[in-house]
């Protein structure tokens, strides 16, 4: 087991107080990113989401952490843990991202268009990518992956443990449609699948990353397909 918690003392209610910590975050900052009007006049809506999500998130993670701390050695990054960690993140990244590749000219760039370019702006540009690729992805596999899955993993079957943080990881995506949220549901099954394969929470978040910037990259080529043909 990952902490010195024995099993009796998991409880399943810090995930509505890491929820509720969540969701104050959220309203907090969205309330600040109205009332500040630099936020609202200079930055895209998309980066601000993301912002939102990944310091919102990050409170959630703080508090599931600092009560169920995980030991060092089950991040997987170090040294000789790393390979092993890469490669099953590399090709959990790879697996989730045949489609995009495959119907490359089909996948929603919405959230490129919005921030491409922004008033010339890369900087803004370069936040966005940051935040989208590598400080979402971090966050939410220490969030849903060692925290919701882990706390419901000691409490019940770790078939309902996936099952039940992987429907809630993606019912907080906000899907659009019924395929948005397959997708999101098949992306957290293997994300959970990696962690517990591995018992590294390093494996789903390069699984993660990579995933997320393949997604970008398509969504990037769509997006130039559409505004510049022939480009």
């Amino acid at each position: 087991m990952e902490t010195s918690c024995k099993k009796s003392e998991w409880r399943i209610k810090d995930l509505l107080i890491a929820a509720t910590v969540f969701s104050v975050a959220v309203f907090v900052l969205c309330l600040l990113s109205l009332l500040v009007p630099y936020i609202k006049e200079n930055l895209p809506q998309n980066l601000i989401s993301s912002v939102i999500l990944a310091l919102s998130l990050f409170c959630g993670t703080l508090f599931i952490l600092r009560k169920y701390p995980i030991d060092p050695k089950s991040i997987g990054f170090e040294k000789e843990n790393l390979s092993k960690s890469l490669i099953f993140g590399i090709l959990g990244g790879l697996f989730l991202s045949i489609p995009a590749v495959i119907n490359i000219n089909t996948v929603s760039n919405e959230a490129v268009q919005h921030i491409i370019p922004v008033n010339n702006n890369y900087l803004i540009v370069a936040l966005y990518l940051f935040f989208m690729i590598i400080a979402v992805p971090v966050i939410e596999e220490l969030f849903w992956r060692a925290g919701v899955f882990r706390i419901l993993s000691n409490r019940l079957e770790i078939f309902w443990a996936a099952v039940i943080s992987s429907c809630l990881f993606s019912l907080c995506h906000l899907p659009s449609s019924l395929g948005d949220f397959a997708r999101l549901l098949i992306a957290s099954f293997v994300f959970v699948y990696l962690y517990h394969k591995t018992k590294f929470i390093g494996a789903s978040i390069v699984a993660h990353v990579l995933y997320n910037l393949i997604w970008f990259i398509s969504a990037y080529y769509g997006y130039m397909q559409t505004t510049h043909p022939g480009a």
